[in-house]
């Protein structure tokens, strides 16, 4: 089991307070770590699973946990490819990843096309809008913009503006993307510097793209954010907005309001309607890292909470009330949540032997089982790391990793 002892949990709670010192003592608390308890196999799972790339010579990711690389009919899967790029070095917009599309039916793997925005935490935020339609982000050689693929009729078009999340193919927010690289290097794009004097707080935040008539509008501001839950350490920091999920009904939305004072990062999470007219801080303790929607009116993340610290807790968007999700999640580790039902898959950043976990967690029997474990490369870390990001099948009876454990980046699928 991947968990971290309180003595762990401690100083790396401490070190947070000490940003620039934090990288270098982690890193060799790693390598230590790791030739003392490494382990003499990559992987191990009771269940089958499959690698999801065209030629084994190329590397390949789907990107971050909170969308599905397969389609509702689950026959199509949608996904990254490198050729030649070697994915343990900062990503390069000269360079570009292929999109590719997975018939998993007659197992045929066609090239969509490439794109030079994206990093190897989220890809280019490449989704499904419905059954035979996707959308990623791209650099037209002036501004950032997404484009949609028919899979049947094999036409795209062209949306003027980034995008972040999506409801269906009806609309989408998105964020500075290159403010964001800024401050987020693990989630930014590299094709145009972030310029503050342009983008304002007061003219920058969140914005709502209509993808239907290609039109979008800045929604909510960052003056707007920072005059809710106004600190001493927002003043003169650097701002941005991150990780925005939209609830599966497609009224409300979170995101994380992030800020960097003196190096030190600091954590809100945040929940709006469409309109921006009803704003509230959900978590304002300093450290929220991933959340999810569990249902329409309840989320679910690992942040920090004055009860018992850092751990999973689930949250009332109505009342606010905040819970532990489970006593026995407490010395789990941060991971990325999502749900199909009743329960929770998520995983685990490496361990001391470097074995990153994948778990599921039933909230109803509140039991937990392991279901594989994944060896993470000493090569593979910071920004280059290679996170496992689960993610459900639309039906439940598969999931998608991205894993390192043959040694390079791939995408993986265990069927259950």
């Amino acid at each position: 089991m991947s968990k971290f002892n309180p003595v762990e949990k401690y100083f790396a709670d401490l070190l947070s307070k000490f940003p620039k010192a934090k990288n270098g003592i982690k890193k060799l608390y790693t390598v230590i770590n790791y030739y003392t308890h490494r382990k003499k196999y990559s992987f191990k799972s009771d269940f089958k699973i499959k690698p999801v790339v065209s030629d084994e010579n190329n590397e390949s990711f789907f990107g971050y946990y909170d969308k599905s690389p397969v389609n509702s009919s689950g026959k199509y899967i949608i996904f990254h490819e490198t050729d030649g790029i070697i994915s343990n070095k900062a990503p390069d917009p000269k360079k570009h990843v292929k999109i590719m599309l997975c018939d998993s039916e007659n197992n045929d793997y066609s090239k969509i096309t490439e794109t030079s925005s994206y990093n190897w935490q989220q890809g280019c935020r490449l989704q499904w809008l419905n059954e035979s339609k996707f959308i990623f982000n791209d650099f037209n050689g002036s501004y950032y913009i997404s484009k949609i693929y028919n899979i049947e009729s094999k036409e795209f078009a062209t949306i003027d503006s980034p995008i972040y999340d999506c409801y269906k193919d009806e609309f989408a927010l998105s964020v500075n993307f290159s403010r964001l690289n800024s401050t987020d290097k693990d989630y930014g794009y590299k094709n145009i510097a972030f310029n503050p004097v342009q983008n304002t707080l007061e003219n920058d935040g969140i914005f709502l793209v209509d993808l239907k008539s290609n039109t979008s509008k800045l929604l909510i501001d960052f003056e707007k954010v920072i005059g809710l839950h106004p600190q001493e350490s927002m003043k003169n920091a650097q701002h941005c907005f991150n990780h925005i999920m939209i609830n599966p009904d497609g009224k409300s939305f979170i995101f994380i309001h992030r800020w960097y004072q003196s190096g030190r990062r600091y954590d809100s999470l945040i929940l709006s309607n469409f309109e921006g007219t009803k704003i509230k801080v959900l978590a304002d303790q300093d450290f929220v890292s991933h959340c999810c929607w569990y249902y329409n009116e309840t989320v679910v993340g690992y942040l920090s909470h004055n009860s018992y610290g850092k751990s999973y807790y689930r949250i009332d968007i109505k009342t606010g009330q905040t819970e532990l999700l489970s006593d026995k999640l407490k010395l789990f580790g941060d991971g990325h949540p999502s749900f199909f039902g009743n329960n929770m898959l998520f995983d685990s950043y490496p361990d001391r032997s470097r074995m990153q976990h994948l778990y599921i967690f039933d909230v109803e029997k509140d039991e937990v089982k392991e279901i594989g474990c994944f060896l993470s490369p000493l090569k593979f870390f910071g920004a280059t790391r290679c996170d496992l990001h689960p993610r459900w099948s639309s039906d439940g009876k598969s999931i998608y990793f991205d894993s390192t454990h043959e040694g390079k980046r791939k995408l993986y699928k265990i069927i259950f």
